[in-house]
């Protein structure tokens, strides 16, 4: 069985720009895959994202639910 894990027309598309989305799209890419990342909001970033939730007043939307990042990830990609 071969360990290759690289598509077969040597791209992939990750649908969803949040956390995790962008974390597997990091990885591909540092491996050399060509990588697109498709979101459906104006933003990305998920539950990691910032915004205005009251005038003038901005506040990550879950951050605080979704913990921080591992640090395998962090090193992984420095």
């Amino acid at each position: 069985m071969s360990t290759d894990v690289r598509p077969a027309h040597g791209a992939v598309i990750v649908v969803g720009g949040g956390i995790k989305g962008l974390t597997c799209a990091a990885y591909l890419a540092k491996a050399g895959i060509k990588t697109l990342v498709l979101e459906g909001t104006a933003t990305v970033g998920g539950g990691a994202r910032t915004e205005e939730i009251a005038p003038d007043f901005r506040a990550p939307v879950l951050a605080h639910a979704t913990g921080p990042f591992g640090g395998q990830i962090i090193d992984d990609l420095g």
